[in-house]
Formats: structure tokens, sequence, C-alpha cells
């Protein structure tokens, strides 16, 4: 992605913005509850209810941090992350890097 189109999905500050519908303008700080278990097979589910922090956000995926550790999730530093490429499987048409981040916060997490 280039930097203007990074600039146009995300704002003007790396890693600071995200428009994710109807959570709204997330950032960098924004406080999450897990609605819908999140599977990261073979090392780790976060489970619904969890809440968690976003931690970083770059046009290469979201990272999300979880309050309580969780075992399996160490590799990632407690993290769950987010990519573009975990969402759009079947579609017609791949959704933007943008839109599939944003589509998979909608469907697992709500703001807090």
């Amino acid at each position: 992605m280039s930097a203007s189109a990074f600039d146009n999905v995300f704002g003007s500050e790396r890693g600071t913005v995200l428009a994710a519908g109807a959570l709204g303008r997330v950032r960098v700080g924004t406080r999450l509850r897990c609605v819908r278990e999140v599977e990261r097979y073979p090392h780790f589910v976060v489970a619904e209810g969890a809440t968690a922090v976003i931690a970083d956000i770059s046009e290469h995926g979201v990272c999300i941090h979880l309050d309580e550790f969780l075992e399996g999730a160490q590799e990632w530093d407690n993290c769950l992350i987010l990519t573009p490429e975990d969402w759009g499987w079947g579609l017609e048409t791949q959704p933007s890097p943008a839109d599939a981040l944003a589509a998979q916060l909608q469907y697992h997490f709500q703001t807090l």
C-alpha cells in the first residue's frame, strides 16, 4: 500500500486510526471486549468476554493486547494479531486491507 493510500485509510499518522464501521474510528489505546471467540489454532483461543486494548495499527494489521495472560499467546507477547489476509475467504472479490481489518474488528469486538 502506498504512503498516500495508507494515509487515506488509516489517518495521517502511521498506526493511529482505523475507521471500523459500527465501532467508529478506533485508535491505539481503544479498549475492546471480545463478543465471539477468536481461534488461533493450534496456539490459543480468545474467549468471548475477554478484554483487550489496541496496541498498534498498521497496513499490515491490528495488534490487540489481551488484558489477561492467555496460555499459548506468549510467542505474540499476549497479543492477537488481525491481518487483512485473515478475512474474505470465499468472497468473489477480496476486500481492501482496511475493509478486511474493519470487518474483523466489528465481527469479533465491541468498544468499551
